[in-house]
């Protein structure tokens, strides 16, 4: 028995240093280059095999120890001969048992020096797609009998990744433009966290050019925004805490982005999101931009797909947030770059890709001075001859010192502000709308001293303010300081002229301080010193610099009529005033005949010829005149001349002469 244990250990031994000599042989082998050579080729074919394109491998070198295999300098071509992915290196660890079994199962990888070009062209597939087909599950292609299977699986389980300066070109096609796309990171990380990974991205730069003019160029009135040329530099980190086969739950826990170009600037974002084939759910977002800060609980996206005919929809929960308008005003608005009012907002948002709507609109100040209740739709957001917004303003409240506040806010000339001062409370309830090239506003204007029906509209193709305003109860007295004028009722319709080339034009050759337009008044009313007129009549107009108005009352017997200038809107109580009374068919007063007045008519309308005819004589003789003076101006000058040309050649004779009585 003791002989038959000893040969057993003996035979085990044995065993166990054969096993160790194998090993060995084979470590060596494999960092021998005869090994490594072999392990490049089995690699290259391996690849070739499972993309069908051209791979090449410069050099690789395993380490036994550590189960680590180096790939130098792989390139990848396209189906169409076309250099897609060249990397430096690749660090790829592996279990070399599954490898001899013709499997590579990658457990962790490190890339350095990633380039690629991606091409997406609009009408056939990307040149990408054939590397994702390559890979999907066998359960997931169709079986083919037309091609044995091949032995050789590739089987990726990333559980650690890293890449390093990775540039990346995307070249793809829309309706419009022919896009080139660049995405390029100093350094990105994935790592393990219990049942978790951690992504981490440090030096991402993104950039778009559509090959156009950026959409401001020459237009200093658009902001910088513009989707096709973005230049945007972030870092991030997220966590992935699942990820299913058609699913992923991730954390956005830090993000900055900055787009120096187009202004913005986020400084944080954070959300929670689950995302799946058909839909994703994002909860918890907080985004901060400069002095802006955005928070909602939840939103639902539907994700589009031309496949199964899927547009994208989306709709937020309760959106609540604080903002300085100064903030969008370089991207969007750059009139809104003194804008420095804090406001705090509400909002439920929902829409498609075409459409967006706003619910439950709430705005307000700090001090509550400012309060607005809203809603509103934008529908052809892809078509800008076509953009339609409307929102309906269902409250607005504030007071004559805060409108004053926020009007100044705006750098544009001002016009009636000390009017402005008087009007108290304000209220508002109507409606906006933006077209192309057009803005409407409509609705009722309640103030402290009686309210105004509104309805203008901004022509900005023309560059003309029209519109009409109309109230049956107005203290106009009160607010323009001339308090024997109350209980005033109108209809009004008017024109202003707010283009900046024509309006600096009158400025420079006349100076003026008031607008250029005209206001016609009809079927008002109005108490004077306690004297109420009626089927009151009114006109103004304003070349920039005076304002004359006419008003009258027409009687059956007088006409009463008032004619006032005034040339500062600050100034208009003081405006100056000459009343004027006009007789007609009374009984002293001749009656005419038909006859008698085309007579008369006649008369008036010869007197009128007969003067421009002696107005034209006039001015005839005065150039004629003028004419004549000169000509004997002209006529003196060359005598003139003639003379000292008689004078100067005189003296040259005089003075051969002189040379030639001393010669």
């Amino acid at each position: 028995m003791k002989r038959v244990f000893i040969l057993g250990l003996k035979i085990f031994g044995g065993l166990v240093a054969l096993i160790l000599v194998l090993l060995a042989a084979i470590f060596f082998y494999i960092n021998s280059n005869a090994g490594q050579q072999r392990l490049l080729k089995f690699a290259t074919d391996l690849l070739q095999e499972k993309l069908e394109t051209k791979v090449q491998i410069d050099s690789v070198s395993v380490n036994f120890g550590t189960m680590d295999v180096n790939l130098f300098g792989l390139d990848v071509e396209d189906r169409q001969q076309r250099p897609m992915l060249q990397t430096d290196r690749i660090s790829v660890s592996v279990d070399l048992k599954d490898l001899m079994a013709h499997k590579v199962e990658v457990k962790s990888a490190d890339i350095d020096g990633l380039r690629a070009k991606v091409f997406q062209p609009r009408d056939s597939a990307a040149n990408f797609q054939f590397i994702i087909d390559a890979f999907k599950s066998d359960k997931q292609k169709p079986k083919t009998t037309d091609k044995p299977k091949s032995k050789n699986t590739l089987e990726l389980d990333v559980s650690r990744l890293q890449l390093r300066n990775i540039y990346v070109e995307h070249h793809h096609a829309t309706k419009k433009y022919q896009m080139a796309d660049t995405y390029s990171m100093r350094l990105l990380t994935l790592k393990p966290k219990g049942k978790k990974y951690v992504v981490t991205i440090d030096g991402l730069r993104y950039t778009t050019n559509n090959h156009l003019p950026r959409k401001n160029a020459d237009r200093p009135k658009r902001g910088f925004f513009d989707a096709g040329h973005l230049d945007v530099k972030a870092d991030l980190e997220l966590m992935v805490n699942h990820y299913g086969k058609d699913t992923v739950n991730i954390s956005l826990t830090r993000c900055v982005a900055k787009d120096s170009v187009s202004g913005f600037n986020f400084s944080d974002i954070r959300l929670d999101a689950g995302i799946n084939k058909r839909e994703a759910n994002l909860r918890n977002v907080a985004i901060k931009h400069l002095n802006t800060t955005i928070n909602f609980d939840s939103a639902i996206v539907q994700l589009p797909s031309k496949k199964q005919g899927r547009k994208l929809e989306y709709q937020t929960s309760m959106i609540t947030g604080r903002t300085i308008l100064k903030d969008i005003a370089r991207p969007f608005a750059p009139v809104l770059g003194r804008f420095t009012i804090p406001l705090n907002f509400k909002v439920v948002m929902s829409g498609t890709d075409s459409t967006m709507h706003f619910r439950q609109v709430h705005v307000n100040t700090d001090d509550q001075r400012l309060k607005i209740d809203a809603k509103g739709d934008i529908t052809h957001l892809q078509e800008k001859e076509k953009l339609f917004i409307r929102f309906y303003v269902n409250k607005m409240h504030t007071n004559a010192v805060t409108a004053k506040r926020i009007i100044d806010q705006f750098l544009v000339k001002k016009f009636m502000m000390r009017q402005l001062n008087n009007l108290g409370s304000i209220s508002f309830k109507g409606s906006f709308d933006v077209l192309y090239k057009m803005e409407k506003f409509r609705g009722v204007l309640n103030t402290t001293h009686g309210y105004l029906g509104v309805n203008l509209t901004l022509n900005e193709r023309t560059k003309y303010l029209t519109g009409s305003a109309s109230t049956k109860g107005f203290n106009l007295g009160e607010v323009i300081e001339m308090k024997h004028i109350t209980d005033v009722g109108f209809n009004a319709n008017f024109t202003f002229d707010y283009s900046k080339p024509r309006t600096a034009r009158v400025r420079r050759l006349r100076g003026g301080k008031l607008p250029i337009g005209s206001v016609v008044v009809n079927d008002a009313r109005a108490s004077f010193r306690k004297v109420k007129f009626s089927d009151i009549s009114a006109t103004i107009k304003s070349d920039g610099v005076v304002a004359d108005g006419h008003i009258a009352q027409t009687k059956k017997h007088t006409d009463i009529m008032c004619d006032f200038t005034f040339n500062n809107t600050d100034s208009i109580n003081k405006m100056k005033i000459k009343p004027r009374l006009r007789l007609k068919n009374m009984f002293w007063q001749k009656k005419m005949t038909d006859e008698e007045r085309t007579e008369a008519q006649l008369k008036k309308l010869q007197k009128k010829q007969e003067k421009a005819a002696a107005k034209e004589e006039k001015l005839k003789a005065k150039e004629e005149k003028k004419a004549e003076k000169a000509a004997r101006k002209a006529e003196k000058k060359a005598a003139r001349e003639q003379r000292k040309a008689e004078k100067k050649a005189a003296k040259e004779a005089a003075k051969e002469a002189k040379k030639l009585k001393e010669q």
